[in-house]
């Protein structure tokens, strides 16, 4: 009966409308011109922005912000935003947009709302440290689905009752319903997650390869290349022209699991079978008893044989690739996508006569896709109902068209305008008072959704498109995208299983830090040296010690929840 009820007052509050946000005092006098129109799908913020109530009116019975009264008694709400160490930035935990956030929401309501950082990259380390100390965040909010079910299943996160929370959050809940989410709030049959969007989960568009295509015109290729063998012939094309002086080809260990995992994708066999899916399938441990992975680590060491890359590829970090990159020492360097990419930047400012090509997918191309939620999302078991409550609510109100798109552009004429084709241009270098934190606010709003959209694919990839370089790299990165489609299309872009069980053994010995990663590199800085005579005996002492190190546990409880029904299910075109 409650989630009858909670359906009919959604369908209720679709009629609705939606409380506006608050005028901030840097909110410029000018408004966008009236005749200018707005880009399709893209809700413009509205020129006045009307203080808030001082008294919401209470009405007890009915759904969502219009049935909110402030709290009684001043609430704490703690939210955990991703420390990301970038130079130049105010403090993460105290800058204009959290003091935005405090006056628009916080004071409306009667609550604290306070920032706890967890720096990106040790967020499982941090959150346990905090939950050690009693002194948790009431939202737990991560990428990484097993380590949020392994909370729940050490009674970390509350137990929720969606019917509660479609009360309060009705707008929030009616998303995940459309997204087909709800199979992910469950673990070991008990409610306790709530998922934020990810749009175009399964063709990600916002990561790209980019080429020297001025050094692969000089050895006679007019676009960069689409499959192993082409990549294996330019590479010692480039190496025999001496265009460089140096190995073009970047690599470097995996130093940390989620950013280099061995997962063999562009080797695997299609349609797969679902069983070995199933057990080695995961963004927090690398499958490497699984022949793709088998293939793709015998490619490095082909390639390090061949000189391709350095030979102190065991000191090298990211940064040192990308550095090389932008100084023209390298081929190809890759990364996600913004109106200023500051790599990009520095290489043209480097290189003015230098000329790039975005790399597409080929035509037999398999990929992760993108999980098909945004941030997953707990509540801290030692929270209280008011905290809990007041984190529903954050989320509810975050997620207004308003609300969001000022979170998400900032201020018209300071953060973003209309381009000469009436779309929104994002500047990233405004540098006053209501300046955007990193990559325009993202840890703010990834509570409600993992990256910015505007209207269709192709104008949220013009959105995102590189500004003020030589090069307009739009209709490549447009392109691009499409052969990604295209391989969505044809099943072949897929996700990794979710579990409605935990695995146990996947967060004890998987993911940063696990010790499955450390034997990983260990071997693999050996597998890439040794002799190819050599590898594939070596490969086989490499299985053995992973296995025993504990990855043998994990494809077995992997196995045993996916043939109990405790899983998702491959997509039935993609299975063998």
């Amino acid at each position: 009966m409650k989630k009858l009820l909670a359906l009919i007052i959604i369908l209720v509050l679709a009629l609705g409308v939606m409380a506006a946000c608050n005028r901030d005092e840097d909110t410029p006098d000018t408004p966008p011109p009236a005749d200018t129109p707005a880009p399709a799908d893209t809700p413009a913020p509205p020129p006045e922005d009307p203080p808030p109530p001082d008294d919401p009116p209470p009405a007890p019975d009915v759904a969502g912000i219009e049935g909110w009264t402030p709290f009684e008694n001043r609430v704490t709400l703690r939210i955990p935003v991703y420390e990301r160490g970038v130079a130049g930035m105010p403090p993460t935990d105290d800058h204009y947009w959290t003091q935005w956030i405090q006056t628009n929401f916080g004071d409306v309501w009667n609550v604290d709302v306070e920032y706890v950082l967890i720096p990106r990259w040790e967020q499982i380390m941090t959150y346990n440290l905090l939950m050690a100390a009693g002194n948790a965040p009431t939202i737990f909010m991560e990428y990484d689905y097993p380590i949020l079910a392994l909370w729940a299943y050490e009674g970390a996160l509350a137990e929720i009752d969606l019917d509660e929370f479609a009360w309060v959050a009705p707008n929030y809940y009616q998303g995940m319903v459309n997204r087909g989410q709800l199979i992910y709030t469950d673990i070991g049959g008990r409610t306790h997650l709530i998922l934020s969007e990810r749009p175009f989960h399964n063709t990600p568009m916002f990561h790209y390869m980019f080429y020297r295509m001025d050094w692969l015109r000089q050895v006679g290729f007019d676009a960069p290349p689409t499959s192993r063998e082409q990549f294996v012939e330019a590479v010692n094309l480039i190496i025999e022209a001496g265009i460089v002086d140096n190995p073009p080809v970047p690599f470097t260990l995996p130093h940390q699991a989620f950013a280099g995992l061995l997962d063999g994708w562009g080797n695997r066999d299609f349609p797969i079978d679902e069983e070995e899916w199933a057990m080695h399938s995961s963004l927090t441990t690398s499958p490497i008893n699984w022949e793709p992975t088998r293939e793709w680590v015998r490619n490095l060491n082909a390639d390090f044989h061949a000189g391709f890359f350095s030979g102190e590829f065991e000191l090298r970090e990211a940064a040192d690739d990308e550095a090389d990159f932008i100084a023209g020492r390298l081929l190809r360097h890759g990364g996600f996508m913004s109106p200023n990419v500051a790599w990009l930047n520095s290489f043209f400012e480097i290189n003015p006569d230098a000329e790039l090509a975005i790399g597409r997918v080929h035509d037999n191309h398999q990929a992760r896709s993108d999980n098909p939620f945004g941030a997953i999302i707990g509540f801290s078991s030692a929270a209280s109902e008011d905290e809990i409550k007041a984190a529903w609510m954050y989320m509810e109100w975050m997620l207004q068209p308003e609300i969001l798109f000022t979170l998400q552009h900032g201020y018209y004429g300071h953060t973003w305008s209309y381009d000469e084709n009436g779309r929104i241009a994002i500047d990233t270098n405004y540098e006053g008072p209501s300046r955007f934190h990193f990559n325009a606010n993202v840890d703010l709003w990834m509570v409600v959704m993992a990256s910015r959209v505007t209207g269709t694919p192709e104008e949220s990839i013009r959105a995102h498109a590189p500004q003020g370089l030589p090069q307009d790299f739009t209709y490549q990165m447009i392109d691009a995208f499409s052969y990604i489609q295209a391989a969505a299309d044809a099943y072949r872009i897929y996700p990794d299983v979710f579990f409605s069980v935990p695995i146990p053994a996947e967060a004890l010995y998987g993911g940063n830090g696990g010790v499955l990663h450390g034997v990983m590199n260990e071997w693999l800085s050996r597998l890439v040296r040794v002799d190819p005579a050599g590898f594939e005996a070596m490969y086989d002492e490499f299985e053995a010690a992973y296995l025993a190190a504990g990855y043998q546990t994990i494809i077995d409880q992997r196995l045993e929840a996916f043939r109990a029904g405790n899983s998702t299910r491959l997509p039935e075109r993609a299975r063998r």
